[in-house]
Formats: C-alpha cells, sequence, structure tokens
C-alpha cells in the first residue's frame, strides 16, 4: 500500500492492515499479547474500557493530526497553562491516561516493555530508569516538566512516539506528573540550561563552511560520519544505556527527532542524549561553533533529494512504518478495532 493510499484512508480501515505490517511475521496472526484490553487482564492495569469506547469523531482527528505529523507538520509543543495543583492527585490522574494511551509501547509500570514495544526501533524508552534523552536541564539531570510536556505534546520524530497534542492541557500535565513519579525524579529539580542563541544566518555559507570544520573539530564525524550519514568510524560499537546496540543518526535522509528548527538542534547539542552515546557539549564548545555545526547539519538535509534509489527506498518503507506506528497511537494506544 503507497503512502497515498494509507493517507486517504480512516483509522478504521487501516488498523489491521497497518498493525499487521507492523507486526514481526513470527507474531502475525496472534492475538493474545497484542491486544491491549488482553494486557490490562493478564497484567491488572492497561487500557481501559474507556479506550475502546471512544467517540469515532475523536478517532477521526486524531488520525489527520497523525498524518499531518508523520508528513512533517509542526505541532504546538509548548505549555499554555501551569500545571494543575495536587501533585498526588494529579498523578493518579495520570496513572489512568498512562493505561489508555502509553502501556501498548512504555509497559504497565513505565518499563519499555508493552505489548508493541518489540515493534519500534529505537524501543520505547524506559521511563522508570529515570533517564531521558530530551530536557533542557544539564546532562545527568531529570527533565523539567516543562520538557516532558514538550514531549508528550509534541513526540519524537522517527520514533514510535507519537504527539498528544490533542489531549487537554491538563491531561497532559497529569501524564507529566505520573512520568514523573514512575521515575523517582519528582523531588529533585534541576536548572534548565542557559539556550545558545540560534543564529538568523543558518544558510550562510561562510557559515555552514565554518561549520564543516567545526563538526570535524567536535568530533561529530566519528559516528555521524563526514556527510552526516551516520556511518563514521565509531557508528558500529555504538550501545545505549541498556547495552543494546544504537544507531548514530543519518542527518541527511532521517527525520531529526526534536524537528528541524535550529533551537532545538542547539538544545540537543548542549544537554545532550542521556542513555546515548551523544555527549553534551556545554562548556566544551564555544556558541559560535555549536551555531556554526548545526548550520553544517542542517544544510545536508538538502541531501534527501539526490540520495540514491537504495536509499529512497529505505526512506520510503521509514515513512511507511511510521504510518503503520501512527496507527497504533490513534486512540488508547491502539488504532485497530478490538472490543468494538
Amino acid at each position: 500500500m503507497t503512502l497515498a493510499a494509507l493517507g486517504a484512508l480512516p483509522a478504521c480501515e487501516t488498523g489491521g492492515e497497518a498493525a499487521q505490517a507492523a507486526t514481526p511475521p513470527e507474531r502475525r496472526g496472534q492475538t493474545s499479547p497484542d491486544r491491549p484490553h488482553d494486557h490490562a487482564k493478564a497484567r491488572g492495569t492497561g487500557p481501559t474500557k474507556h479506550a475502546h469506547q471512544a467517540p469515532n469523531p475523536r478517532r477521526e482527528s486524531r488520525w489527520v493530526l497523525l498524518q499531518q505529523w508523520v508528513r512533517g507538520a509542526g505541532v504546538n509543543r509548548e505549555p499554555t497553562t501551569s500545571p494543575p495543583e495536587g501533585e498526588a492527585q494529579l498523578a493518579e490522574r495520570g496513572r489512568e491516561l498512562f493505561g489508555m494511551y502509553c502501556v501498548n509501547c512504555h509497559g504497565a509500570e513505565g518499563r519499555g516493555d508493552g505489548p508493541r514495544s518489540n515493534v519500534f526501533d529505537p524501543p520505547p524508552r524506559d521511563l522508570a530508569k529515570g533517564v531521558f534523552k530530551f530536557r533542557s536541564t544539564p546532562s545527568g539531570s531529570p527533565p523539567a516538566p516543562d520538557d516532558l510536556f514538550r514531549t508528550i505534546s509534541g513526540g519524537l520524530r522517527g520514533t514510535g512516539m507519537m504527539p498528544f497534542v490533542d489531549l487537554p492541557e491538563d491531561e497532559r500535565w497529569a501524564l507529566v506528573a505520573f512520568v514523573r513519579k514512575l521515575s523517582g525524579r519528582n523531588a529533585r529539580q534541576a536548572e534548565a540550561l542557559q539556550p545558545v542563541p540560534a543564529p538568523d544566518d543558518v544558510s550562510s555559507r561562510v557559515r555552514i563552511a565554518r561549520g564543516r570544520k567545526a563538526y570535524e573539530k567536535l568530533g561529530c564525524s566519528s559516528c555521524h560520519g563526514p556527510r552526516g550519514r551516520g556511518d563514521g568510524p565509531a557508528a558500529p560499537t555504538l550501545r545505549d544505556d541498556a547495552g543494546r546496540p544504537i544507531r548514530a543518526l543519518d542527518f541527511a535522509t532521517k527525520p531529526l527527532k526534536r524537528g528541524d528548527d535550529p533551537a532545538d538542534q542547539l538544545l540537543t547539542l548542549v544537554t545532550g542524549l542521556d542513555g546515548t552515546p551523544m555527549p553534551s557539549y556545554a562548556g566544551t564548545a564555544s556558541d559560535r561553533d555549536l551555531q556554526d555545526v548545526v548550520a553544517y547539519v542542517l544544510s545536508l538535509r538538502t541531501a534527501r533529494f539526490a540520495i540514491d534509489a537504495r536509499d529512497q527506498e529505505e526512506t520510503g518503507r521509514l515513512a511507511q512504518g511510521q504510518y503503520a506506528q501512527a496507527v497504533h497511537t490513534v486512540v488508547g494506544g491502539c488504532g485497530c478495532s478490538h472490543g468494538q
């Protein structure tokens, strides 16, 4: 099925096919572990009955949101309200919502072991470890509540983490409270790092040329390769904090998880990605070097229009897989018609 065809079908018509496409061949045809309501019975938690009785208009509007997001549309990740008062009550509400929307991937206790967890690459995060990649805080520190809110709202491109910006803000804050409780990091609150200003001349040839030199100087090419294709000499040796192989990102053709905004890329360079080999450059590189590196990395993304046929096919498979993954998070962690 082509991307265009997938885009033309409502979620209820694509759920079964997309779920099969995203399920390893050896597990196709199995029903028990793949259905969130069965998982709930087995573990005593999980998606509640409300996840399977969502009104059709909500299901359809979420499907439209996911279609647009997979195609590159931005969403507003920023909160417009403060967290509601009453942390304990908020976290308890978050537990209910987590069972509806998150358990299928992250598991009942947030350990990244949900019934769909083996579908995704990279795998769902083990939230209980308290190690988070996407933060505004120093490396080794817990994320700020706003950081978790942004991730829940905006999703992470190129992964199975889809945006939940369509949930009311109080529900997103409840999920933040529960994730913080899961990770055991409620008490500590780190200060956000001073952001590096995004350059207004990111497409300047002079800045890009400097960026190429800074990219080499800071060792980026050892993992990501000289042209950002994820093929540096150290790439085959990379492991995450669980000891699993992890791929260096291909800047040229793959989605940037935080998006293409220069400010977001600078934040990644300053904070690093905890739990991965991606270090923080806070205090070890000048602001200008980091700004120049971002300009160079973003310039590499034009290479996606000149990649060879094999890579075009690979990129198409990635996009197709994202559509299949999106189906699983239409409502309550599953876009299929189980229990309806």
